[in-house]
């Protein structure tokens, strides 16, 4: 009986947490003022986890605003997840709908472009690691079975596109360059998140780069990605040695 009664308030506490104008907060304590003590320290901690996992969109917007956007997010999409490495995709979608409506944010038309690069290098950060003796292997293997090894792309990597200089603006952020022209948006760029040396890197692809790696993300034998993107043949070592293609089976 004591334990259902724990757990019951246990239960009525988050509840309260989550929504200011939930019952259990009534249920809980004579004075709701007490219960706003862990509202608010939930809610500032969720922000702040938002503001490690949308790096780049916080330095643009400013510690204020990105604040004040994020705690109306926290208010509106309390966490249902375990884990908070990648909280919260639902992010992206908040700040489209509050550009259509905040003059703030219309004014930063790469905004959300920024906000689903900021989630593709979180989610790349807390991936699970690729089997580390895969490419040694294939390496030792007879010419005839490295043709047929399968290739895929490593975990937590990422293919995006925007029209926006996603890159330079990260770079921008980092300090790596003075300014970034944003008059060309004419046709679209593609990106490649991954974690290569340790880092998160952001790199633009050719269009054929892209392509190859869209190829692979379901796997694919090698000597298939070489007959379809010749051209590609550098590239592709390239990504072997550096994990953002990883060899699925020898």
């Amino acid at each position: 009986m004591l334990n259902e009664t724990l757990i019951d308030w246990q239960n009525a506490l988050v509840a309260a947490i989550v929504d200011d104008e939930s019952s259990s907060v009534h249920a809980l304590v004579s004075q709701p003022e007490r219960v706003a003590v862990y509202q608010n320290n939930a809610r500032h901690g969720l922000v702040g986890v938002l503001k490690l996992n949308y790096e780049h969109c916080a330095q643009v917007l400013g510690d204020v605003y990105f604040d004040s956007l994020a705690m109306r997010f926290v208010r509106a999409c309390f966490p249902n997840e375990n884990s908070l490495n990648c909280y919260d995709e639902r992010f992206v979608d908040f700040i489209e709908q509050q550009a259509s409506l905040e003059e703030g944010l219309s004014e930063l038309p790469y905004l959300v472009d920024l906000a689903r690069l900021d989630f593709a290098m979180t989610r790349c950060g807390h991936a699970s690691s690729d089997d580390p003796t895969a490419l040694a292997r294939f390496s030792n293997a007879p010419p005839e079975q490295q043709m047929n090894a399968v290739v895929k792309v490593g975990s937590g990597v990422c293919v995006l596109t925007s029209a926006w200089p996603l890159a330079d603006i990260v770079r921008l952020n980092r300090g790596e360059i003075d300014e970034v022209s944003l008059d060309d948006t004419t046709s679209l760029r593609s990106y490649c998140v991954a974690q290569i040396d340790g880092q998160i890197a952001v790199n633009e692809m050719t269009p054929s780069q892209a392509e190859l790696l869209v190829a692979a993300q379901q796997g694919a034998p090698l000597a298939t990605l070489i007959e379809a993107f010749e051209e590609g043949v550098p590239f592709l070592l390239d990504a072997l040695q550096q994990g953002v293609l990883v060899i699925e089976a020898t």
